[in-house]
């Protein structure tokens, strides 16, 4: 099966000043997403998100590798039909009612005259603000902005989203709307391209993940294969009834903690020096009195990743 969205190889590099400096904004990123998934992008900010988007949109063409969108190159305008996108920082025209913005974002589409037409109401409704359907871009809250551009990145019922921070500028509960959003998307066979700094709704979501830093897919994969890969940063809690020197030195140099009760020693090291540790107590006859196996969540490790 194709994927619906797909880079290979992609590196961008930019002249810039007097002197034509090189700056290097990406290096050989890949990754795809399939039909009716969701790819979170996560990464610092000037990690290269944005100038990965802006490739896959055609806005700008890469120095090296190459880009579809449904089986097209960027450079071709027509990639950009059935695609909706989502700015990080949306532009408005303040004058416009919420309703009249629709008209003009769906007349700026091209869809011709067998396309379906527009249903104003049912977009607003969506994006959780049909009540402003009269009301002037200028007079909104910057939530209610926030989701009249995503209403908009709806028009045409594209078959990809293209959703950067879609949640900025949200409260809890339209946060919680606009993800059911995404969802239902997903589940009508679009796929959705989802850039943010939100963790949680990345592991909530996320079918495939990647992690960007300094313009290198730092990860890339399904939550699962992620979170296997780094299988040996999870943490092991042993209880041991006593603790010699030796034992205590081996937690230090694995990089764990000791916690000393009234009864007996809690001891934390990575599942990884699982192995040698215990091969160090069984040197020393002694047998754990109980040991509890910790799960690392993905938010977790794209945390320790993004630090590191």
């Amino acid at each position: 099966m194709e994927a619906i969205i797909r880079a290979e190889g992609v590196s961008k590099h930019y002249r810039v000043g007097i002197l034509a400096k090189r700056v290097d904004a990406l290096f050989d990123v890949s990754l795809h997403a399939m039909e009716g998934q969701i790819y979170g992008l996560v990464g610092h900010n000037g990690a290269g998100k944005s100038t990965l988007i802006t490739i896959m949109l055609g806005l700008v063409q890469p120095t090296a590798g190459r880009v579809t969108i449904l089986g097209r190159d960027p450079a071709n305008p027509k990639s950009r039909e059935g695609i909706g996108y989502l700015p990080e920082f949306p532009r408005i025209p303040p004058r416009l009612t919420c309703k009249e913005y629709l008209e003009f974002h769906h007349s700026l589409l091209g869809l011709g005259k067998n396309a379906p037409p527009l249903d104003v109401e049912g977009l607003l409704e969506q994006a959780g603000i049909a009540a402003a359907r009269d009301t002037l871009v200028r007079d909104l809250s910057k939530g209610m902005t926030q989701r009249l551009s995503i209403a908009a990145a709806l028009v045409g019922n594209p078959k990809v989203l293209i959703l950067d921070e879609p949640q900025s500028g949200l409260d809890p509960m339209g946060r919680k709307e606009i993800r059911d959003l995404i969802l239902r998307r997903r589940k009508e066979g679009a796929t959705v391209f989802l850039c943010t700094h939100i963790l949680p709704d990345i592991e909530a979501m996320a079918d495939r993940v990647g992690l960007l830093s300094k313009g290198r897919m730092v990860l890339e994969g399904t939550p699962a294969e992620l979170l296997a890969s780094q299988q040996g940063d999870a943490m092991v809690t042993l209880a041991l009834q006593t603790l010699s020197p030796a034992a205590a030195e081996a937690v230090k140099n694995h990089g764990g903690k000791i916690n000393t009760g009234p009864s007996f020693h809690e001891v934390e090291i990575p599942s990884r020096s699982l192995e040698p540790f215990l091969a160090l107590l069984k040197q020393e006859n002694q047998v754990p009195l109980e040991i509890q196996r910790g799960e690392q969540s993905l938010e977790t490790l794209l945390l320790k990743a993004m630090q590191s």
